[in-house]
């Protein structure tokens, strides 16, 4: 149940006293916990994230707040619940990207796979919509292939 106890949409479960809530809250990549690993390369899959170059490294090209800043421009979301799922999803890119610098910076390579602009247009802005998922598996089953085959 704590798996999917995630704020807004479900109450926190209680387990022998104490409150649990989806490990997502913390982080929706949990990247983080891969550093010190001794590891050669790490793929990040951030479905709550959004992919800003094709190649995963916006943050080598430029600042992250730059290119969310310009995401959000493109993006102009549309409604109460599109801009509430736009704003969560710059939050969560934002974070994802800094524990990418984090292992980066370890020696590690870092693969990021996260939805581009066409898997959000297919996806909506409620991402938890379950009558859009076979559409959003076909986008992200092309997409990812795509990225991954871009991985040298």
């Amino acid at each position: 149940m704590a798996s999917c106890a995630i704020p807004g949409w479900f109450a926190p479960a209680e387990v022998a006293g104490a409150r649990y809530v989806d490990g997502g809250c913390w982080s929706t990549t949990n990247a983080d916990l891969m550093g010190g690993r001794t590891l050669d390369e790490v793929f990040v899959l951030a479905p709550m994230a959004l992919r800003l170059h094709p190649e995963g490294r916006a943050e080598q090209a430029r600042g992250t707040v730059a290119a969310l800043r310009e995401w959000r421009a493109r993006d102009r979301p549309r409604g109460v619940l599109a801009q509430l799922a736009s704003r969560y999803r710059r939050a969560v890119t934002r974070q994802m990207l800094r524990e990418a610098r984090e292992l980066r910076a370890a020696g590690v390579r870092v693969q990021l796979l996260a939805p581009t602009l066409a898997d959000l247009a297919v996806m909506g802005p409620n991402m938890m919509d379950p009558a859009r998922r076979a559409e959003v598996l076909e986008s992200a089953l092309r997409t990812s292939r795509d990225a991954l085959a871009a991985v040298p």
